[in-house]
């Protein structure tokens, strides 16, 4: 008998206890004057998704929002995070540090992730790539989506885009003295002269085949899929006011853009940009077996001088009417 016990008490020793269920957590709360999201699914596998959102305009603290594919994290079973920044505008050096602020709180809270990723749009790709550089061992990959990862030459391309519409529209459009007049002359001359995406008058046609070229044409004038289809989303947001007075513009963009280096080219030619749930999805899945298991996801030479079949194979939905429609199968 006491050799049984003896035994039964080293087994209870040694044989370790099964891990409790853990609960799901969906909390929200602020920080730093900035709301923010957290969501960790039931049974976590120790995987953290920082999400960086884009630029929200005018004064006070940021509306935070989940990120696009946070039913696709949680049934992968990751955890993400969300921030609403403590202000509006483009402060990418302050998000950085809000962020950083907010992975610590989760970290206190919730317990330490095996990795983490930071996953951004627009301005929160700038995010990305900046959190990369400066917090070099805070993440372990990093996912922009039609990030700002180009410095001023984003604010650039904008002043370039909003020239091109006052030229070919034939609207001073450049000299409006405010932003309401800017507002005004954009909806009242600039949009009757150009049409809308799908619906171009003449002049409109030539600005689309311009804005082409400053979306990333090749010089044989191959475009990029689904370009239009992303354009009608930023068609007007695109055209800025920039005070005509630089000295007096608020904006650190809008100080320091400059049209000078741009040299514009048009032709015939159409396109459609963007992505859609189902590309944003294999996106992070790749990037996450990449950091798990060391399996490298496959890129494009996006240098190369023939862009006529640039990323075709990650496309996953092209329309009959894209021109680039034909290319998708050789």
């Amino acid at each position: 008998m006491r050799l049984v016990a003896l035994l039964a008490l080293v087994l209870a020793l040694v044989v370790p206890r099964a891990e409790a269920q853990r609960a799901a957590i969906s909390r929200s709360g602020v920080l730093g004057g900035a709301d923010y999201l957290m969501a960790v699914p039931e049974n976590w596998r120790g995987g953290l998704v920082v999400f960086a959102h884009g630029i929200q305009r005018g004064p006070g603290p940021g509306a935070v929002a989940a990120p696009p594919i946070s039913s696709h994290l949680i049934d992968q079973g990751h955890a993400w995070i969300a921030s609403g920044y403590r202000a509006r505008e483009y402060q990418p050096h302050v998000f950085i540090e809000e962020l950083v602020a907010l992975r610590e709180l989760f970290v206190k809270d919730i317990g330490r992730p095996r990795w983490t990723i930071i996953y951004g749009q627009s301005m929160g790709g700038h995010i990305v790539v900046a959190s990369l550089e400066l917090r070099p061992g805070l993440y372990q990959g990093g996912l922009a989506e039609c990030g700002l990862v180009d410095g001023i030459g984003i604010a650039d391309y904008l002043v370039a885009y909003t020239a091109a519409a006052e030229l070919i529209s034939g609207v001073p459009l450049l000299d409006a003295p405010d932003k309401d007049t800017f507002a005004r002359i954009l909806n009242e001359r600039v949009v009757p002269a150009l049409g809308m995406p799908g619906s171009y008058t003449a002049r409109g046609r030539q600005f689309d085949r311009v804005v082409k070229y400053l979306m990333g044409a090749d010089r044989a004038g191959n475009d990029l899929p689904l370009r239009l289809q992303g354009l009608q989303r930023r068609y007007l947001p695109n055209m800025i006011y920039r005070n005509p007075d630089v000295e007096k513009e608020t904006t650190f963009g809008g100080r320091a853009a400059s049209t000078v280096h741009i040299r514009y080219r048009i032709d015939p030619g159409l396109g459609l940009g963007g992505f859609d749930g189902k590309t944003r999805e294999q996106a992070f899945d790749e990037l996450v077996a990449w950091i798990e298991r060391g399996v490298r996801p496959e890129g494009a030479d996006v240098l190369a001088p023939d862009l006529s079949r640039i990323g075709l194979k990650w496309t996953l939905i092209l329309y009959p009417e894209d021109p680039l429609f034909a290319r998708k199968t050789p």
